[in-house]
């Protein structure tokens, strides 16, 4: 939810884990994703986009709430390499992909260093996955398009798609070979909606290669 951990059970319904800075209606929950032991890490950002206002967090399987970068201005992107041992993190108004050297054990993250750098003007990056070989795709927010990243940060594939705010991507189906696109339309006027027709529609491709299964939380 806008401001706290949620956990949606089987059955449908919704139980509150933990509050995350409930007090404060100017900060919000924006992305989070998994760890290989069932950790949960999402981060904050403030409404108007204020530098440094949110954070990224870790709800660990008791429940406990651990804070683990702060000064975050849109906290995004997160997922891990297939060693386990690098977490990719973005925070949208830095333009880069940033790693952490990860410890699977503890969850630990130490060594932030910078990856990839986004060109400026094609959009910022945001939501990301890893897939099966290692690669690492990122939704361009404004850029009408996905990349894909090596490991060690090359710039491999792009997919250019009819709609300007890419917001973040995952692969599914039966077999993890879509790649689920979604979009937005924030600020959109009557004038954009007729220009650009399938803005905030979710997208599916087939890029020809496999995604992994995501993590689920332990709690």
């Amino acid at each position: 939810t806008v401001d706290g951990f949620d956990v949606l059970h089987q059955d449908g319904t919704i139980g509150h884990i933990i509050d995350v800075d409930s007090d404060n209606p100017d900060i919000r929950m924006n992305d989070g994703k998994c760890d290989s032991s069932g950790r949960l890490f999402a981060g904050t950002m403030r409404y108007d986009y204020g530098a440094g206002g949110g954070a990224l967090y870790r709800l660990d399987p008791d429940g406990s709430l651990q804070t683990v970068v702060t000064k975050v201005t849109v906290s995004n992107g997160t997922d891990w390499n297939l060693q386990d041992n690098t977490m990719y993190y973005v925070d949208s108004l830095r333009g880069t992909i940033d790693t952490f050297s990860y410890s699977p054990d503890t969850a630990a993250i130490t060594d932030r260093k910078t990856l990839v750098v986004v060109d400026e003007s094609l959009g910022a990056p945001d939501g990301l996955t890893v897939d099966s070989d290692g690669y690492i795709w990122i939704a361009v927010f404004g850029g009408s398009r996905v990349q894909r990243y090596s490991p060690d940060g090359k710039l491999d594939n792009e997919i250019l798609l009819p709609a300007s705010q890419i917001t973040s991507v995952a692969f599914g189906g039966s077999d993890y070979r879509d790649l689920y696109i979604t979009s937005a339309t924030q600020g959109f006027e009557k004038e954009d909606f007729e220009r650009e027709p399938a803005g905030g529609a979710l997208f599916r491709v087939r890029p020809g290669v496999a995604g992994r299964p995501p993590n689920m939380y332990m709690g």
